[in-house]
């Protein structure tokens, strides 16, 4: 009996599997696009309909043999069309690779409207019949093997439409052995009994057991090929044809393969975690997961490219089984897919651009392939929290493919998929400011392993699956979020992604062809290209207002690059991060650096407006070429500590006095903070008390303001240990500097003595970790009136430790010589 055409249409979509990522989610296989080149549409103006330079492909009627004995005979027709899909009757000439295993006798006409006839001339053996028509040509391969004791065959004219898969079947989702099928005889052709073997030759698969027989009717059960063909043998190596894409492809419902049991060759489904909303856009089929939204595809321009690649390898006999399913398919696109309402998912679209049969006899097929469907798809995957988000990809993908297996006896992996090209993104998203938004678009080019018999669709499945592409992914959020949170950074990166996988349907179809195929998968991800990072420093982070400071920005070199556009930097930006007690925050522009070609180091000055604290923060931002409209965080935002003193300055007075050999010390300090302002100080002595005629007049420090002088007699004789009484007057300055200063300083001495008498005196400033910096002021007078002036001098101190040391020293005087020295000494600390 004949099922509905809704059971019908069902049927197909349980039983294909057409999806080729690597996601544990299926996705949905999808036609359309392009044209199925059918229809009788009138030719081109000034096409000629019986000239073979408007052909532009060939294509059989019917399919390729399977004979079971010599001297059996088919019918093959080759059909051309031209571009608009016109069916043409041109001159063709035939060939056989192996006339002795078949023979084809071309139609007397010599042309494409009336089919050829092969004829089988030996009882095994394969044969490569190719029709040529101008420069173009068309291959099948015949081929003759001896079926199983009892077997009955049975030719297109004996069967009444296509097999139907039963209700078991249907539930199960695919053909697979013990999967049962009916197929209904034509009247006046008799019902093998229960328990034949069956076989088809046509353009029909058909091969299994007889279960049950109801009138014309038979159901029958797959059983392995070998029990069907005990002594199949075929060794070919052939260039495929792609044909037309299908104007319908099954829904991909199968569910993705996780691992096989070892010596099982079985896989185990994937439970999807996720319901599936199936809908078109454009001629693509599309799959959405999740609480992904409608989309719509604006641009969609496509060019096919390396379909004339592709080939088919089989070498099986009792030894080896290598099947190999090869090719350079690839497109040249402009897609854009937008956003309608926002979505947090998955939309995954795909478009057949050809089907590639495999011209083998349809039973046959059935266990070894008979299909090589490739076509181009794309993915748009993330959280989308507004709508109107539009990923412009522009570019070409081609991918070197092999899809299959090889057995001698145990089975290896064949699959690998390796993509080539480049593609341009641009992205369009409307203005926000707190959201944050993710974002992968992919095109990529796929092809499969198609299983089942071409001409009775029920019968098809997928049983390899590869996919490769480019793959643009985002994580993108406004300025503000990103400085807001640091896990919002974002960033974009361009990679090439890979996968091939077997379905779950391999391992049925592992079991039809006696062979235990456990792992098949293969996957890749090349980076080619990501948005800029870098170091980011700060020259000091304790400051003052008024402070200079600067930024450096160190950009990675292997970064600064990316595919096709090559520098990709336009610029950096520095902002001033402020956070308030309540958590709020402002973004002040503290200078930004627009980037020469090549650049990877930039420094931006700032003259502080604040103080720093840690309150206050600095994040740097790049902006690209790709995706110019926002600007990406680099590295983590700096952190400032509380100010600090540019400088803490401490200044001690000292006397020292030696009489009688006995030293008298009297010592003052005092300290104070040097911020924004600069501090300047003068060193003062006045006159002192007298300590009688027989001792030194000394002179006290008693005031931070004036000279440091004093008057100085010798009333005594001359010490003989000491040669006279000593006086010492110094002041020092120690000088821890945070920030870098400049230290300014003038001096003078003016002496007036007598005979036999002399001071000394010295201005000089030392490193507490490097020794004298410099001596400012030395000299002295002896028995003279003189006078020494230096200044003013500046000198520059980085961060340290240091002292300004002056001195004033009456070395010697004999008995009733009295003279005076004052030694004045200003300076200056400005931060």
């Amino acid at each position: 009996m004949h099922l509905s055409h809704q059971f019908f249409v069902r049927l197909r979509r349980l039983l294909g599997a057409g999806a080729l990522t690597l996601v544990t989610l299926a996705l949905v296989a999808c036609g359309g696009g392009g044209g199925d080149g059918g229809g009788d549409t009138p030719p081109a103006s000034g096409a000629t309909p019986d000239d073979p330079a408007a052909v532009t492909r060939l294509q059989w009627v019917g399919a390729a043999p399977l004979f079971t004995a010599s001297g059996q005979q088919h019918a093959l027709q080759v059909q051309a069309l031209d571009a608009q899909g016109r069916v043409l009757n041109v001159p063709v000439s035939w060939q056989s690779s192996a006339p002795g295993v078949v023979n084809v006798a071309p139609p007397a006409s010599g042309r494409t409207g009336v089919a050829a006839t092969l004829t089988a001339q030996s009882t095994s053996g394969s044969a490569v019949l190719t029709a040529t028509v101008g420069s173009r040509s068309l291959s099948a391969v015949a081929l003759v093997v001896a079926a199983a004791p009892g077997t009955v065959v049975l030719s297109d004219a004996q069967v009444s439409g296509e097999p139907v898969a039963s209700a078991a079947t249907l539930a199960a989702g695919r053909l697979k052995l013990g999967s049962t099928y009916t197929v209904t005889l034509q009247a006046g052709v008799a019902a093998p009994a229960v328990g034949s073997l069956v076989l088809g030759q046509g353009s029909k698969a058909i091969a299994g057991e007889v279960v049950a027989v109801n009138g014309q009717v038979l159901t029958l059960a797959m059983v392995p090929l070998k029990r069907l063909l005990p002594h199949f043998q075929l060794k070919l190596d052939l260039p495929l044809q792609a044909g037309p894409p299908r104007t319908k492809v099954k829904a991909s419902h199968h569910q993705r393969a996780l691992a096989a049991g070892a010596g099982e060759g079985r896989v185990q489904p994937q439970v999807r975690a996720q319901a599936e909303t199936e809908f078109s856009v454009a001629g693509f089929a599309c799959t959405a997961e999740g609480a992904a939204g409608g989309i719509e595809l604006a641009k969609n321009e496509r060019q096919v490219l390396g379909l004339d690649t592709l080939r088919y390898q089989l070498d099986w006999s009792e030894q080896r089984q290598t099947l190999r399913l090869m090719g350079q398919p690839g497109v040249a696109f402009e897609l854009e897919p937008t956003a309608k309402i926002a979505f947090t998912g998955k939309v995954d679209c795909k478009l057949e651009l050809g089907e590639v049969p495999i011209p083998i006899p349809p039973t046959v097929g059935l266990f070894v392939g008979a299909g090589f469907p490739v076509g181009v798809g794309f993915t748009l995957e993330g959280a989308l929290p507004v709508n109107a988000v539009a990923l412009n990809l522009k570019g070409q993908v081609q991918v070197d493919v092999v899809l299959g297996f090889d057995c001698k006896p145990e089975c290896v992996s064949l699959n690998r998929i390796t993509p080539t090209g480049s593609v341009t993104p641009t992205l369009t998203a409307p203005e926000f400011t707190a959201n944050r938004l993710e974002l992968s678009g992919q095109v990529y080019v796929w092809a499969n392993f198609e299983g089942g018999a071409r001409f009775a669709s029920t019968l098809q499945f997928d049983a390899i699956e590869g996919q490769a592409g480019l793959k643009f992914a985002t994580t993108l959020a406004s300025e503000h979020t990103q400085a807001k949170d640091a896990a919002s950074g974002t960033d974009y990166k361009l990679s090439f992604e890979a996968s091939v996988a077997p379905t779950e349907a391999l391992g049925d179809f592992a079991a039809q062809v006696g062979l235990v195929l456990d792992q098949l998968k293969f996957e890749t991800s090349v980076p080619l290209g990501r948005s800029p990072t870098a170091g980011f420093q700060i020259d000091k982070r304790s400051f003052k207002a008024l402070d200079d400071v600067s930024f450096q920005l160190n950009l990675a070199t292997d970064e600064v690059n990316f595919p096709l556009l090559g520098y990709n930097v336009q610029g950096v930006r520095v902002y001033r991060k402020t956070t308030a007690n309540d958590g709020s925050y402002v973004l002040t522009l503290v200078g930004e650096q627009a980037a020469s070609p090549g650049q990877t180091q930039f420094t931006i000055p700032w003259l502080a407006t604040v103080d720093s604290g840690p309150t206050i923060s600095f994040v740097a931002f790049v902006q690209t070429k790709l995706l110019s409209g926002q600007r990406w965080q680099l590295g983590v935002p700096l952190q400032t500590t509380a100010a600090t003193p540019a400088a803490q300055v401490t200044q001690r007075y000292v006397e020292i006095e030696t009489q009688s050999g006995f030293p008298v010390v009297k010592q003052r300090q005092e300290s104070q903070g040097l911020d924004a302002a600069p501090l300047v100080k003068t060193i003062t002595a006045t006159r002192g008390d007298s300590f009688g005629a027989a001792a030194s007049t000394v002179d006290q420090v008693s005031a931070l303001e004036g000279s440091l002088a004093g008057r100085i007699e010798c009333s005594t004789p001359a010490e003989p240990t000491a040669g006279g009484v000593k006086t010492y007057y110094s002041a020092l300055v120690d000088i821890t500097v945070e920030r870098e200063t400049t230290l300014t300083v003038d001096a003078d001495l003016r002496v007036a003595v007598g005979a036999n008498y002399a001071v000394g005196a010295e201005v000089r400033v030392t490193a507490h970790a490097g020794g004298r910096i410099a001596t400012l002021l030395s000299g002295g007078a002896q028995g003279l009136s003189s006078s020494v002036a230096v200044g003013p001098t500046a000198l520059v101190l980085p961060p340290g430790v240091y002292r300004l040391d002056m001195y004033l020293l009456r070395g010697f005087c004999n008995p009733g010589v009295s003279g005076s020295a004052a030694l004045r000494m200003n300076y200056r600390i400005t931060p």
